[in-house]
């Protein structure tokens, strides 16, 4: 379950909203719970280019941060509330796109070696790693063995 702790932060793409706003959500089915949220632009180096139109504005992309009281609220229950249901307040629809900001890990490498390579130009290419792993063979159709997806004996059965 990835039940909200601490402060939480959702990625949110919507209209224009307020620095800071409040709105119920049911917490579990039973008991709607308050959350105060605020707004904070996620790039703040891009504008909308309806804005300078005088158009109709577009949705950006927002980082909402909850205070603390949302501690019983799972993050993607509060990210389909608001794509489907908006935050109730007047002048402030529905979210276009919501995902909780969750630190991924990555399960290769270690994190110096990622920091590494992070920190290195792209100047000159990486030579690939040409050696297949240990577990597979090193032909183009290991994949098809009985060990992977059994493609050839499936193959095999029908007559190809």
């Amino acid at each position: 379950m990835f039940a909200i702790t601490r402060q939480p932060r959702l990625l949110v793409k919507i209209v224009k909203p307020p620095k800071q706003t409040s709105f119920a959500i049911e917490s579990n089915r039973i008991t709607k719970t308050t959350l105060s949220v605020t707004f904070e632009p996620l790039f703040t180096s891009i504008s909308s280019a309806s804005d300078q139109l005088g158009a109709a504005p577009s949705p950006q992309w927002y980082i909402m941060s909850c205070d603390e009281s949302g501690a019983e609220v799972n993050a993607w229950d509060l990210c389909h509330h608001l794509v489907h249901e908006g935050f109730g307040v007047d002048g402030l629809g529905t979210a276009e796109f919501a995902e909780p900001d969750l630190e991924q890990q990555w399960l290769i490498g270690k994190s110096t070696e990622h920091a590494f390579t992070a920190a290195r130009d792209c100047r000159t290419a990486a030579n690939q790693d040409a050696t297949p792993p240990l577990a597979i063979k090193a032909d183009n159709n290991w994949f098809r063995d009985s060990e992977h997806s059994e493609l050839d004996q499936a193959r095999n059965a029908i007559g190809k």
